[in-house]
């Protein structure tokens, strides 16, 4: 007896005299809870679009670096009989240079980073000579670290090979 008092009676009805209904979910709380995961989408999906353009932005800057340091290595093996000092390539805030140290100037173009992205410290330059092998300069590491806004790339070198790769992501 005193259950009944306190909650629900016989077949459903409360101390009240109501009779509970079917349990399930009025549309206003449906259509809240729809509202709520639209807004999560709408402010979560342009962080997730910008890490994806970064990721893409940042392999691309790594390739270049990759191109540019193996088209040195090509140059100093190939000019090797002509250019005995072989080339530097000078990586620094978001571009990438190569110097050829016989002639004493820059070989074309600059090579830039894609999408805002930047040599970590104080940059990093390689010197290939003419049998393709590498020296890095200054005490730097055998890697260049390419940071952006939603990662980080490294480019490694092999000094006795001169072979270049990256990784990251």
């Amino acid at each position: 007896m005193g259950r009944e008092a306190a909650g629900a009676g016989f077949l459903g009805a409360t101390a009240l005299g109501r009779v509970r209904g079917p349990s399930g979910v009025t549309l206003l709380e449906m259509l809240l809870v729809v509202g709520l995961l639209a807004l999560l989408a709408a402010v979560a999906l342009p962080r997730f679009a910008a890490s994806a353009t970064w990721a893409a932005q940042g392999e691309a800057s790594a390739r270049k670096v990759v191109a540019a340091m193996r088209l040195a290595r090509r140059m100093a093996v190939d000019h090797g009989a002509t250019n005995a000092t072989g080339y530097r390539v000078e990586c620094a805030g978001s571009t990438c240079r190569i110097f050829d140290l016989g002639a004493g100037a820059y070989y074309a173009t600059p090579t830039t980073l894609a999408g805002g992205g930047a040599f970590e410290g104080s940059g990093w330059t390689v010197i290939f000579n003419p049998y393709g092998g590498a020296q890095v300069q200054g005490g730097q590491p055998a890697y260049a670290a390419i940071s952006g806004s939603a990662g980080r790339w490294l480019v490694h070198l092999e000094s006795a090979t001169g072979y270049v790769w990256y990784e990251g992501g």
